[in-house]
């Protein structure tokens, strides 16, 4: 299952755009990475659109959104530049991939320069991976986690079936010594395939 954090593309440089740098758009040559990223993200399958909600980060989704028919949904918790503190922006963000990486659901975060590669540090803990040794993206990059998720409850595939129940029994003299308790599972909730990391220029 894809996790995709894709930093957004072109934008021109801070103070070059609106006094909200929120409101910063994709400059032309973001618009025409913008519009290969669609091509490109399409060959993961769909997936849920989170995005910080400044609108480079909107803009660089937009055009794969309406080629895949799927809605974004920009999250303040993503959002750098909101005129907070670069720590609690960055609590933010992690509190909200967190969530993300819960739902087990293929999943592409545009975000920021800034925050990105402390959020792939905490995706690769999750599925107890090391980190790369240069998590950075470039503008209109991205890393791609493919995520096999566990379920220690569900039974496994082929296991035989439990036998019928016996007839009851007299109780023995004594009862036999109960086997030693199992180690309890630290096996982390799910463990990585591939992670990659894509460009467009």
């Amino acid at each position: 299952m894809p996790y995709i954090l894709l930093r957004h593309a072109s934008a021109g440089s801070k103070g070059d755009g609106p006094s909200d740098d929120r409101l910063r758009p994709l400059d032309d040559a973001g618009i025409g990475q913008a519009a290969e990223l669609a091509i490109l993200l399409a060959c993961f399958g769909a997936a849920r659109l989170v995005s910080s909600a400044t609108a480079r980060c909107v803009e660089t989704l937009l055009p794969y959104a309406l080629s895949a028919d799927i809605a974004v949904t920009a999250d303040p918790a993503l959002t750098w530049g909101a005129g907070e503190d670069g720590v609690g922006i960055e609590s933010a963000a992690r509190a909200r991939l967190a969530a993300l990486l819960a739902d087990h659901a293929a999943t592409i975060v545009c975000g920021h320069g800034e925050t990105l590669p402390k959020l792939l540090a905490q995706a690769c803990a999750y599925v107890g991976a090391p980190v790369p040794s240069d998590p950075s993206l470039d503008k209109a990059a991205f890393w791609v986690m493919h995520v096999a998720f566990h379920d220690s409850a569900l039974e496994a595939p082929g296991a035989p079936a439990a036998p019928p129940a016996a007839p009851p029994a007299a109780p023995p003299a004594a009862p036999p010594a109960a086997p030693p308790a199992a180690p309890p599972d630290t096996s982390p909730a799910a463990s990585l395939a591939v992670l990659e990391r894509h460009c467009v220029r």
